[in-house]
């Protein structure tokens, strides 16, 4: 944590020039980018949930390997322990996977729930509600439909 409070001790200005550039295109642009914004949380809560799930998966499959190998059974000195892990902090860092197919494997989780997110949640600007309607305003659009003459359709029974 210290070294985050240095860093940005250090590069402050830095930031807040970038708060300020890109703060008028965000308020400007609300319609468009506010949901681009939550999008991209929402997939960043979505990966680390996971990356969580597939860590938790693998260090409960190193452990019942460790526990159930046979070479433990004949040998309480034999280390049967696969050490098989994925990285909580250093996600992006390939050689901290054991076995190395774990990267890739959560590259291809990562295309997935893109792909879904795409699908079942797609990016779309946000319209504008309509005002609430009161009373009277529904009274009269229940009197006009009620006062129209029934469809062409029901006549030809």
């Amino acid at each position: 944590m210290d070294a985050v409070q240095e860093h940005l001790r250090e590069h402050y200005k830095l930031y807040i020039g970038i708060f300020l550039v890109l703060l008028p295109p965000v308020v400007f642009f609300r319609r468009y980018s506010i949901p681009a914004i939550l999008y991209t949380i929402e997939f960043a809560v979505y990966c680390a949930l996971m990356h969580s799930i597939l860590g938790g998966v693998v260090r409960l499959a190193s452990w019942f390997k460790a526990e159930s190998a046979m070479k433990r059974a004949f040998d309480a000195a034999a280390d049967s322990n696969p050490h098989w892990i994925t990285p909580f902090r250093y996600f992006y860092d390939r050689t901290q996977y054991h076995p190395a197919w774990l990267f890739y494997l959560e590259i291809v989780a990562v295309v997935a729930i893109l792909v879904l997110m795409y699908k079942w949640r797609p990016l779309r600007a946000q319209k504008k509600s309509l005002r609430p309607l009161t009373r009277r305003t529904l009274a009269r659009k229940m009197s006009a439909q009620a006062a129209k003459p029934p469809s062409t359709w029901s006549n030809r029974r």
